[in-house]
Formats: structure tokens, sequence, C-alpha cells
């Protein structure tokens, strides 16, 4: 969390000092948009005591949700505003899970009036955190597949289709010479072109929409290479078969029955 101004709570903050606080970024634009928030005070209640702004921090994402703004947060110094219940971040080597009967032992060591009501890995805590994010990032994921589907389905209907209306074409080319592994291979030149086309439109608009989503993206870009590059894979495979398989039977057919086609 970045010190934006100011300075920090330091343990001369105590019960003796004159009443201090931080604030977050989100609390200054709100109540002091123009002018420097250092030394300005508030309360934090009609009749509690006057707190004085000593430093300025960075947001903090409190909710995953997208649309929510960030929180305007007051820091206080735990001698002047000691809490019911605090929690203690601890950096530990190997499984942080293992270490719950020492941790409880150092407590109670301390102060055996102390209980220890909840011990769990951050790791857990950041899952607990993005849990909504994920539902929303694998509900996305499903309806991208069906939609790729979807569109190799419609891509295969159509190449296909249009490689069959030619098949007068390539019957005249099989009548003037041309092997059918020519055939094949012109045909799917001239697919692979459209959908070259098509991809060097499609992925300008992927990477804008993608910009619209970042919000939602937990651990990934807006430009996600591995994303991209599948896409267009899938797209590339679907309009190659969708070419390649009725080229090659129109290519066998007979060159009398080819210019008769309709």
């Amino acid at each position: 969390m970045p010190l934006v101004a100011g300075r920090a709570l330091t343990s001369a903050d105590d019960e003796r000092a004159p009443r201090v606080a931080v604030v977050s970024q989100a609390l200054v634009r709100k109540f002091w948009p123009n002018t420097s928030p250092l030394g300005q005070r508030f309360r934090l209640a009609p009749d509690g005591p006057l707190v004085a702004v000593v430093g300025v921090v960075g947001d903090v994402k409190q909710d995953w949700i997208p649309m929510f703004a960030p929180d305007q947060v007051v820091y206080l110094p735990f001698a002047q505003d000691p809490p019911m219940s605090f929690a203690f971040v601890i950096r530990t080597v190997g499984d942080p899970t293992q270490l719950g009967a020492n941790l409880r032992a150092a407590v109670q060591a301390a102060d055996p009036d102390q209980p220890v009501v909840w011990l769990e890995s951050y790791e857990r805590v950041v899952a607990d955190k993005v849990a909504g994010l994920k539902f929303v990032g694998n509900t996305l994921a499903i309806i991208a597949g069906i939609s790729a589907l979807l569109s190799s389905v419609g891509l295969y209907s159509l190449m296909s289709f249009l490689t069959l209306r030619r098949t007068r074409e390539i019957g005249v080319r099989v009548a003037l010479g041309a092997t059918p592994m020519s055939v094949v291979r012109g045909v799917l030149r001239d697919t692979l072109v459209l959908v070259v086309v098509g991809v060097a439109i499609g992925v300008p608009a992927a990477l804008a929409a993608g910009r619209l989503l970042v919000t939602f993206l937990y651990g990934l870009t807006p430009r996600d290479p591995m994303t991209l590059l599948t896409a267009i894979v899938i797209l590339l495979a679907a309009a190659s078969a969708a070419a390649a398989l009725p080229a090659r039977r129109a290519a066998r057919v007979d060159p009398n029955v080819a210019l008769r086609y309709e």
C-alpha cells in the first residue's frame, strides 16, 4: 500500500498523543478534492474527538465487483482506537496450515486470556475474496466456448456451401488438366485468405473489447496471447476442414458430371 503523502502511523501515536489518522485517496477525493488533506481535522462520530490527517495512502479494493468504487478508508493507530478483535499476518516457511498448534501456543504464552478463533492461509483468504470473480470468469469461459463452437460450425457450413458452389469451376479446371491436389490447394488458399482477413479485423476488435473486461481478469491481461492464439487456431482449423473436404470431393468428380453441376 503506497504512502502518497504525509507520514505513516508510528508507535509514537499512542493514547497520550494527539488523535491522528491516515486516510485513503478515495476519501481525499470525496472530502478534500481541491486542497491538501494533511492537517485536516474530522470526527468519526458526532460526539467523538477531533482526528487530524497525517498521511494519505493508496486505495485498496475490498470487493471484486467492478462497479464498486474503492472504499473510503480511515486508518487509526492501534493504541488510540483498540479494536475488539484483530488479526496477525504471519510470513512462514513451508506449509502454513501445519503451524496452527505452534501459533496458538505462541499467543497463549503471550496472553493466556486471548483466544485464537480463526487460522487460515493467505492463499485461502484470497481465494474466498475472488470466488465471485472466478464464478464470473468460468461463466464467461463457458459462453465463450459455446460461441467458439457455434462460430466453427457456422464457418464450416458457410465454407462448405461456397466450395460446393464452385463445383462447376473445379470441373473446368480438372478438364483442363489440373490435378485434384492442385485444385484442393487453390480452394484452400482462397478460403484461408478470407479467414486471415477476418482474423485481421477480429483481433483488434477482441483487444478493444478486452479493455472493457479488464476489471474481471484475475491473473490475466486483456492481451493474453495464448487466448488469442487458441481462438485463431480453432478458426483456421475449422475453415481449412470446411474448404478442404468439399474441395476433395469435388475434385474427384468426373469432369463431365461436374460441368453439369448446378
